[in-house]
């Protein structure tokens, strides 16, 4: 059974200028049915293209504060 549930709101834009003087952002909801029993743990996924190469990065954030 999954205790989370997740909406995605759409990215603000799907193109970053080459100076890196942008930015793109997205906004997101959880919801944690096993809240104060399960920790709140996201897989993160940023694919993106330097110099006309794929490269894609993945991560885990699990340091969310217990009371969220």
């Amino acid at each position: 059974m999954k205790f989370l549930q997740l909406q995605l709101d759409p990215a603000s834009g799907n193109t970053l200028p080459a100076n890196g003087n942008g930015s793109i952002t997205q906004k997101l909801r959880i919801t944690n049915g096993q809240h104060g029993k399960k920790a709140l743990v996201m897989r993160i996924r940023i694919s993106y293209k330097v110099n006309n190469k794929d490269v894609l990065e993945e991560g885990q954030v699990s340091n969310f504060p217990r009371d969220l």
